[in-house]
């Protein structure tokens, strides 16, 4: 019986670390916008008016939570992934977990989907994320786009 138990525990943990089929969106802010990042992370995405957010989003990220977890954007949202010396380039990257794919979100979406996109997040998103103060090379990478 004990052995069933440690068994099951074993399974239940491993489960829970299995990343999900839901998706995960990276907004990339200038650190700059500190109203905007205290707000998130005090209040998450219902703290801000979807246009503010809209606004101040340089660039995107849109995968599945597979996607992110094999993905180099994982790192930076560890604490020791800092800047030590800050410069108006650093940035903040932001994760929504989301409850629902949306298109506007999409890499091809036009700007005017990308706007409704955002208004919808409010009600789309799970739970907020906000990394520490990054320099700007935190989302060089060719799987970001622009807003």
């Amino acid at each position: 019986m004990q052995l069933m138990k440690a068994a099951l525990n074993t399974l239940y943990c491993l489960w829970k670390k299995t990343p999900t089929n839901s998706l995960v969106l990276i907004i990339v802010i200038n650190a700059n916008r500190e109203s905007v990042i205290n707000a998130l992370r005090s209040g998450g995405m219902t703290a801000l008016e979807s246009n503010q957010l809209y606004e101040v989003t340089q660039a995107l990220w849109l995968g599945s939570e597979v996607d992110f977890e094999k993905s180099s954007l994982r790192e930076w949202f560890n604490e020791n992934r800092a800047v030590r010396e800050t410069s108006e380039y650093d940035v903040h990257l932001i994760r929504v977990d989301l409850s629902s794919d949306d298109p506007g979100l999409h890499r091809d979406a036009n700007q005017l989907d990308r706007l409704d996109a955002f208004q919808r997040l409010r009600s789309t998103h799970t739970k907020t994320y906000v990394s520490p103060r990054l320099p700007s090379d935190a989302y060089g990478t060719n799987t970001i786009y622009g807003r």
